[in-house]
């Protein structure tokens, strides 16, 4: 009688397990939907010269210093930058380079700006050519921002 009951449960437990996968069923659901990535953006902010003339001196002098403005729509701060197209001094323009450094590296939000980030310099060489006197330096700068 145990071994009729055993093998009655034992059967009625495979059959349980056979027919419970089978009735098993799952479902999905799958939709196209999108998302916008954001972006960073800035400009010049409170470009303000120094008056410092560059002189043959072999340092570095700052002309300028400069913030930005957030126009973009993620936080930034100021990680860089660049000086370069250096033109308009006549002869002198391959005696001269220039730099930007950070001078703070805040975070700014969206639509902030911030005053002072960079500071801009200039270097004229020690052996610069007398038609150097008085020229003009025209030059480009790039300000780098990272999130």
């Amino acid at each position: 009688m145990r071994k009729l009951f055993i093998g009655t449960i034992v059967v009625s437990l495979l059959g349980a397990l056979v027919i419970g996968a089978a009735l098993a069923w799952t479902g999905s659901a799958k939709a196209p939907v999108s998302a916008t990535a954001g972006t960073v953006g800035v400009a010049f902010y409170n470009w303000v010269p120094t008056g410092n003339l560059v002189i043959p001196n072999d340092t570095y002098i700052k002309v300028a210093d400069s913030g930005f403005t957030n126009t973009g729509n993620i936080t930034v701060h100021a990680t860089g930058g660049l000086v370069d197209n250096i033109w308009g001094a006549g002869d002198c323009d391959n005696d001269i380079s220039g730099s930007v450094n950070v001078s703070d590296g805040s975070a700014v939000a969206p639509g902030y700006s911030i005053a002072d980030a960079y500071d801009i310099f200039l270097y004229m060489g020690s052996g610069a050519e007398d038609s150097c006197q008085g020229v003009t330096i025209n030059y480009d700068v790039t300000i780098d921002v990272g999130t």
